[in-house]
């Protein structure tokens, strides 16, 4: 009997939604679900290689926690970076997204929801913003006198293309014909007037305050989700860090550290699969050099699939894309798999006619991409990076 979920319902129905997500789109499967601690106290740290993370990782935990019909499972908070929780996220962030979408999305803002019902909690880098946030708060400012070129260009390239004058002030470009161009990276070393000092004080009084939440959150007893990252992977690679991650879950006295990893593959027929590994828990590590062995537990929780055993040996390796030569490099790196302790994509377990129909699954996707491909030399980064000793 499923029994009623715990308060609030919208927390449960945005889990089904992403289970449905990370099901129905990528076909998202949760590897190691007997080493999962979602338990008081405990900080899930996880890879951040896609777009696709939050809800692959939010709909494969939902899942596979069977959190519906278990409410006495602690149900985690999220720390994002705070944009996703400003006015227009949905028309700013996403890429390849037609004007008229951005500008039917711009005036939207999921914030309220997300930080009160999903428990999302904001993380501010203090040395960087989104150039929106900045316009926001500074909208008559003189673009001519405090951007740089590159962004001026591509400003006045956008107002030509919508039909639209020049723009001058800040609040000129805060609309959705420039929502993408206004959401990106503003460093404090380009934005370093005098008319921007008491903004990055602020900001870095408001970086202190978010972090100082996320110490209570986990002190207090709520379990965390961190992506110690920060940004996305820009290659694919799992790491490096640097020690700040690590110095946090000591600040926070997390009981235990999840690592979870992420294996994307892109190596299919019609949906790409991911693969949600769940490495095994330890205590936190020490505040010198913890971010190496965070990016050590990072790269052994990540799942073995088959997708990224492929690309790797075809754009790596030189292996040729033809299925018999492909078989045993899976096979050999499955045998390497089993002796690490690494998750296993199932389908590669009990070898023979479902690793065969895979790697030729695999196989053909390659040939028809090529080893150029961006998808599939990310694929083979991952795995890459995964198999590198920590320095």
């Amino acid at each position: 009997m499923i029994r009623r979920p715990p308060s609030p319902l919208l927390y449960e129905l945005v889990g089904l939604g992403m289970v449905a997500y990370a099901g129905l789109v990528h076909r998202a499967v949760l590897v190691g679900r007997e080493r999962l601690r979602l338990e008081p106290g405990v900080v899930l740290a996880c890879t951040h290689l896609s777009d696709a993370d939050v809800p692959v990782l939010a709909g494969a935990l939902y899942g596979g926690a069977d959190m519906w019909r278990e409410p006495g499972v602690t149900r985690p908070s999220f720390a994002v970076r705070n944009d996703l929780l400003e006015p227009g996220y949905l028309a700013g962030y996403p890429r390849g997204m037609p004007l008229a979408l951005r500008r039917a999305l711009w005036p939207l803002g999921i914030g309220t929801v997300m930080r009160r019902y999903v428990r999302c909690l904001p993380v501010r880098f203090a040395d960087r913003m989104r150039l929106v946030e900045a316009l926001r708060r500074l909208p008559e400012l003189e673009l001519a006198g405090a951007l740089a070129p590159e962004r001026l260009e591509a400003l006045g390239r956008r107002a030509a293309q919508v039909r639209r004058p020049a723009p001058r002030l800040a609040r000129d470009v805060l609309h959705g014909d420039y929502a993408d161009l206004v959401w990106q990276d503003v460093t404090r070393k380009e934005l370093d007037g005098p008319e921007f000092e008491q903004m990055w004080n602020e900001r870095l009084a408001a970086s202190a305050r978010d972090l100082r939440d996320l110490i209570r959150n986990v002190r207090s007893g709520g379990a965390l989700v961190l992506f110690p990252h920060g940004e996305l992977s820009s290659d694919g690679s799992i790491g490096p860090l640097d020690d700040r991650p690590a110095r946090f879950l000591r600040s926070a006295r997390a009981m235990a550290v999840q690592p979870i990893a992420i294996a994307h593959d892109p190596l299919t027929r019609g949906r790409p699969r991911a693969f949600v590994g769940v490495g095994r828990a330890f205590e936190p590590p020490a505040r010198r050099a913890g971010g190496r062995v965070l990016v050590a537990a990072l790269r052994a929780a990540l799942p073995l699939a088959c997708g990224q055993v492929v690309a790797h040996a075809f754009a790596m390796d030189g292996v040729s894309a033809e299925t018999p030569a492909m078989e045993a490099v899976v096979e050999r790196a499955v045998e390497r798999a089993r002796r690490e302790g690494r998750p296993i994509e199932p389908s590669l377990e009990g070898g023979g006619g479902p690793l065969r129909a895979r790697v030729k699954e695999a196989v053909a996707a390659a040939r028809r991409l090529g080893p150029g491909h961006p998808a599939l030399r990310r694929a083979a980064s991952t795995y890459g990076s995964a198999l590198e000793p920590v320095r």
